[in-house]
């Protein structure tokens, strides 16, 4: 049985918004989570999909204009890919050995490698600038924190102590700091910390915030945010300032991400009725359905290139 994230009121939106059979196949049950984008030229984007069945998510690759979607993993519960910076591994979470645990495989799917091995769950992984570690979630003290690793799954070391679960992290491009989601204080923000877990503090206040990811430049990071009364993608400088919605409808837009060239945002969105990927410009305009999938299909991120 795969252990799950407090879910709060994030699964009251979810439920109301998405039809049972859809709730059904979320078979992780989590919160979305995204890692950052490294610059370099835009590659193909991973993303998560039920398209092989409705239990079972697996990791697809595609090029920006979505052409070309192809199995990355062959496997059960494989969800939340994350690029190194070189572009040529990707790191992710799976439950094929009955647990949540991290992964690394090629970009191509091959060389798929067990990371963790602990009966608690790890979760959501993200690279640091330098490929040599790796920031994840796990449940391994009863409550989820945040840990970074070698990136060979040696060495792990917890970064939050705070009897609220932090999740979600994601390394900015420069390797100084790792943004996170908190339940502390007013419940399901945003923070940033330096990269050894020093100075921690809150960017976002209000409403219930989700999946961070940094810019290439390090200067922004976007978001998704229920501050409105329904998930919508958000961007803001890195130290909080400057909150900006660049989604505006009915539907649910969630777990956004920039293209290494900074240029483009891929995104998750409801608003035809199912979960597809979404690309659009970095200040929200050209919104494009890049999937068009009956499957569910959600989490994006974006392959640097050199």
């Amino acid at each position: 049985m795969i252990k799950v994230v407090n879910l709060k009121a994030w699964v009251a939106l979810l439920v109301a918004a998405i039809a049972a059979t859809m709730v059904m196949a979320l078979v992780d049950g989590t919160k979305p989570a995204k890692a950052g984008a490294f610059p370099g030229k835009n590659g193909h984007i991973a993303f998560d999909s039920t398209r092989g069945g409705t239990n079972n998510f697996e990791i697809y690759s595609m090029n920006p204009d979505g052409s070309l979607q192809t199995n990355l993993s062959h496997s059960v519960g494989n969800i939340s890919a994350s690029y190194s910076a070189n572009g040529k591994k990707i790191a992710f979470s799976s439950a094929r050995d009955g647990n949540n645990e991290i992964y690394s495989m090629n970009a191509n799917g091959t060389l798929q490698t067990r990371l963790t091995t602990n009966p608690a769950s790890d979760q959501f992984p993200s690279y640091s600038p330098n490929g040599k570690k790796i920031a994840f979630q796990s449940e391994r003290d009863n409550n989820y924190e945040i840990y970074i690793m070698n990136a060979n799954g040696t060495g792990a070391k917890r970064l939050t102590t705070d009897p609220a679960e932090d999740i979600n992290p994601a390394w900015s491009p420069d390797g100084k700091k790792i943004v996170f989601v908190s339940a502390r204080l007013d419940g399901d923000q945003i923070w940033v910390m330096n990269a050894d877990g020093t100075h921690q503090r809150r960017l976002t206040s209000s409403g219930q915030n989700f999946v961070p990811s940094w810019s290439p430049s390090g200067k922004k990071i976007v978001f998704s945010s229920s501050r409105d009364l329904n998930y919508e993608i958000y961007s803001m400088n890195s130290d909080g300032t400057h909150q900006t919605n660049l989604t505006n409808n009915s539907a649910y837009d969630r777990n956004p991400c920039y293209s290494p060239s900074g240029k483009q945002i891929a995104f998750q969105s409801l608003r035809d009725g199912n979960s597809e990927i979404y690309r659009m410009t970095s200040s929200g305009d050209q919104q494009t359905n890049i999937t068009n999938n009956p499957a569910y299909d959600d989490r994006p991120n974006w392959q640097p290139l050199h």
